[in-house]
């Protein structure tokens, strides 16, 4: 399974960073593999809620369905993808801090197969450089609202 974490610091409070970050329909805003997404299940983002999901996937689209695991406002969100073929999982931790919030981003993907196994050692590399190209934007945009 590979792994990967991403922590920075948006000069904003946190409940702002959190409602932005979990607002699914800006999600393409500050992650680029994410082409779309909304909701499956009717009301708002909670646990346990279906999302479908349009991501770039090197030079493919791809739909996937993901399942939020956990929803603590202020604090924490979480999902992961559901029969995809691929695993997929994001956790997202936002911290109050003096001056804004620390958004700490830890993340773990697991392809099937031996060949599924070679291919995560470089999807790991590619994921490190997007985490940190996606908090960034996640920050810029953020603090220059």
């Amino acid at each position: 399974m590979a792994r990967f974490e991403r922590t920075t610091t948006v000069s904003a409070p946190v409940e702002r960073v959190f409602a932005y970050a979990t607002d699914i329909t800006k999600l393409p805003e500050h992650d680029a593999s994410v082409i779309e997404c909304h909701a499956i299940t009717p009301g708002p983002i909670q646990k346990n809620a279906r999302l479908r999901m349009k991501v770039r996937d090197g030079d493919r689209e791809r739909d996937m369905e993901a399942e939020v695991t956990e929803f603590t406002p202020t604090s924490a969100f979480a999902f992961h993808t559901v029969g995809a073929g691929a695993y997929l999982r994001r956790r997202y931790t936002f911290t109050p801090v003096q001056g804004g919030t620390q958004v700490h981003l830890e993340g773990e993907l697991a392809l099937p197969g031996l060949f599924g196994r070679l291919k995560e050692w470089l999807w790991a590399r590619r994921a490190r450089a997007e985490a940190e190209a996606d908090q960034i934007a996640l920050k810029r945009i953020l603090e220059a609202s």
